[in-house]
């Protein structure tokens, strides 16, 4: 569910959160109920709705994903670019692939 954690990044600085995890929980709930309370402008709030279960499943994975490579998302975020923001992900998930292959050779 990556494909929203721009969106995430977004509902933080509209609502002014201390941290990413209770803009996470914010952007959840909206989720849940299938419209915007704390989310950004111009997201499709019933297709966050349709994807709710699996990002309530996924929020784990999320948390550590965020956790892992905040100072890096923080910085593509700060572009105020999407696709800035998107390649970095992609970067960010290159770099966790790279890891769990070296861990496995390691095995």
């Amino acid at each position: 569910m990556e494909q929203y954690l721009y969106d995430i990044f977004q509902t933080s600085g509209k609502n002014g959160c201390a941290d990413l995890t209770i803009a996470l929980a914010m952007f959840l709930s909206d989720a849940r109920e299938g419209r915007q309370q704390y989310g950004p402008d111009g997201l499709d709030y019933k297709a966050l709705h349709r994807d709710y279960p699996a990002l309530e499943q996924g929020q784990e994975q999320l948390r550590l994903f965020l956790g892992r490579h905040y100072a890096d998302l923080t910085q593509a975020y700060r572009a105020g670019d999407r696709e800035v923001f998107n390649q970095a992900v992609v970067k960010c998930q290159e770099m966790d692939a790279a890891k769990a292959e070296e861990a496995e050779a390691q095995e």
